[in-house]
């Protein structure tokens, strides 16, 4: 059965905690948790924490480069994953696969003006940019 549409996850946030990296597989992965502004409730504004893995590259560059509280957009997929929780129900996580990650800024990095480093683009390859 083919399925007509798109899945498209496009994220800004800060990361919530430096990267873990996992290298144990034939292949590295990244994990991350990025905090991107929700819904504003009674005045409030809401945080909406996506989990997001990333893969190969991608996954060493974000390691390297990303520490808690930056600022970077993720563009990737959605994926649900069903598992058996320890008390034998069934659970369902949501998270995004990236496909590429951009480096928006640093609270670290305030040794260039904003007009300075506008524009100015870093390419670390598969995917990953800093801006």
């Amino acid at each position: 059965m083919t399925v007509r549409g798109m899945n498209k996850l496009i994220i800004c946030g800060n990361l919530g905690a430096d990267p873990e990296l996992h290298t144990g597989g034939k292949v590295p992965v990244a994990s991350l948790s990025i905090a991107a502004p929700g819904r504003i409730t009674e005045g409030q504004q809401q945080v909406e924490w996506v989990k997001t893995v990333c893969f190969g590259k991608n996954a060493e560059n974000v390691h390297k480069f990303l520490k808690k509280g930056d600022n970077c957009l993720v563009e990737g997929r959605m994926q649900t994953e069903k598992y058996t929780a320890k008390d034998g129900t069934e659970r369902y996580s949501t998270k995004c696969i990236a496909q590429s990650v951009t480096f928006l800024g640093s609270p670290r990095s305030k040794s260039k003006p904003a007009e300075e480093a506008r524009g100015e683009e870093h390419d670390f390859g598969d995917g990953f940019s800093e801006f």
